[in-house]
């Protein structure tokens, strides 16, 4: 980039309302921040997460710091009943809003953001016009996690002006006031950026995925993958070569290439916050890999704090490797000494400007496409069927992926209720072909028509009901928009004339329209 000119992000503020608890009958008045705790905290006071006790435990040591006072056990030391009087009532009036209040409110909202949007949501880049993605900072709120995170709970507190770095090749005189620094970096595509105050990683705000200057960067990250598969047989002589390397260094890289292709793990350099777990291959500790003949487990804590296991069948030399590591080890990762960078030299000596990430993309796409073959004969060829065989496609890509999350809270009473859905069209089924028994010849064509509905009803049901089950814990949304390749999902929706509507969100409709077009 030769220029890049915005004025920022948007930093909310939060107004207080002059909310207070009560603590051993004392009355504690909140300031700000403290009032969004507790109001975050009562909102959850229906849900999974107040059963929770790492949750509690986290928020009432935060919440009673905040407010100084001495650390409770149960959230039902303290009286929150000011709090939870005024939620419900917040509640209630917006249940009994007029339709005419509801469009007033929301046109107002729209308004407001608009005229935001127009000063901070885009930026001017090389004198072309860009919009941009998250330009509000996230406010002030309870870390939920999608895991097992030791911090879930945790008070995540709001970003202010003056922790924020923006990157800009020129500074706008009518600039907001207070920023942390101003730099001007031409080869780095982010326009602001700052610390988690949670976990002290950057977070960045970037062009909007549908803006020219990203969708060709995404559509390269999948020719890359496509270039990897042609490739792979150089890839792989590459790898076993250097399995046998005299050097420690060399044999570990290659070892680390093998099982990054084979399982699909990912290549993980950087500790959890809160944890000694490990979130990928070169982070692995002689805990978390066993040899059982020629068979090695893998088992470990992976990203957002989800589990990890696998059963593979190594090659010799591979397993020869990984126990001459483990051995060597002690308490460091058995692959000390490598890290992503590493990874992605290694392969770049094959193929240039591959990384390690790749490696994962290009696994999505094989999966894709293998069981979009095994999945062929399961389903009919309506737009329905064909809606749910996809959605079983994009299941294996997750699944190999390992992208699991959190079994939603009313899960078995939605269960239920698709259970029942089926039962019901049974039993209509059976009423109806009792009926035609008894019939008539011309009231028997009429149920046999109304018993093929119902039959399609039954079925449609019974799709709904397994497709909800298998895929409770599975996060199917991250392999759709960051690991199968939208040409993929174009290709399929064309072919089995399946609207692109009810594949992708309007988000990932205006993310891929590189793809769509």
């Amino acid at each position: 980039m030769r220029q890049l000119i915005h004025h920022g992000v948007y930093v909310p503020e939060y107004k207080p309302i002059g909310l207070s608890v009560k603590y051993n009958g004392r009355r504690i008045e909140l300031d700000a921040e403290a009032e969004q705790m507790a109001l975050a905290f009562v909102k959850k006071f229906n849900t999974a997460y107040v059963k929770d006790n790492v949750f509690v435990n986290n928020f009432l040591e935060d919440f009673c710091r905040k407010v100084g006072i001495d650390k409770v056990n149960n959230l039902n030391e303290i009286d929150w009943s000011e709090i939870e009087d005024y939620v419900v009532k917040e509640k209630k009036l917006k249940e009994n809003m007029s339709v005419e209040e509801r469009r007033r409110l929301a046109e107002e909202r729209k308004r407001v953001r608009e005229k935001l949007k127009e000063r901070y949501g885009c930026a001017i880049v090389d004198g072309k016009k860009i919009e941009l993605q998250n330009w509000i900072v996230e406010p002030a709120g309870i870390f939920m996690s999608k895991g097992r995170n030791p911090l879930r709970g945790r008070w995540k507190k709001a970003v202010d002006r003056s922790e924020i770095t923006l990157n800009l090749s020129e500074v706008p005189e009518d600039l907001d006031k207070g920023w942390k620094s101003i730099v001007w970096k031409s080869d780095c595509m982010w326009i602001a950026c700052w610390r988690n105050p949670l976990n002290g990683k950057m977070k960045y705000v970037w062009f909007s995925p549908k803006s020219d200057i990203r969708q060709e960067r995404e559509r390269k990250k999948w020719d890359k993958a496509i270039e990897l598969e042609k490739k792979i047989k150089e890839v792989e002589a590459h790898v076993n070569r250097n399995l046998r390397s005299r050097e420690i260094l060399r044999r570990k890289v290659a070892t680390v290439v093998y099982l990054i292709k084979e399982t699909g793990i990912r290549v993980g350099d950087e500790r959890i916050a809160g944890e000694t777990g490990t979130i990928g291959c070169t982070t692995l500790k002689a805990e978390n890999v066993m040899v059982k003949g020629e068979r090695v487990v893998l088992d470990f804590i992976g990203k957002d704090f989800v589990h990890w296991h696998r059963e593979i069948n190594l090659p010799k030399k591979v397993l020869k490797n990984i126990i001459e590591f483990i051995g060597k080890a002690k308490d460091r990762p058995i692959f000390d000494g490598i890290d992503s960078g590493k990874v992605s030299k290694f392969l770049q000596e094959v193929i240039p400007h591959v990384s390690a990430k790749t490696f994962r993309t290009m696994i999505a796409g094989q999966t894709f496409k293998k069981a979009f073959k095994e999945t062929k004969k399961e389903f009919g060829k309506n737009e329905f069927e064909n809606i749910v065989r996809f959605k079983y496609i994009n299941l294996a890509v997750a699944k190999r992926l390992n992208h699991k999350r959190k079994i939603p809270d009313k899960f078995e009473e939605r269960l239920e209720k698709k259970e029942l859905k089926v039962k019901d069209r049974e039993l209509k089924i059976e009423k109806i072909l009792k009926e035609i028994e008894k019939a008539s010849e011309k009231r028997r064509k009429v149920l046999e028509r109304r018993l093929e509905k119902v039959r399609l009803e039954y079925r449609r049901a019974l799709l709904e009901l397994k497709l909800y089950r298998d895929t409770a814990e599975w996060n199917l949304n991250t392999s759709l928009s960051s690991y199968i390749d939208p040409r993929l999902v174009v290709e399929y929706a064309r072919k089995y004339k399946v609207h692109i509507e009810r594949i992708y969100s309007k988000s990932l409709r205006e993310k891929f329209s590189w793809a769509i077009k």
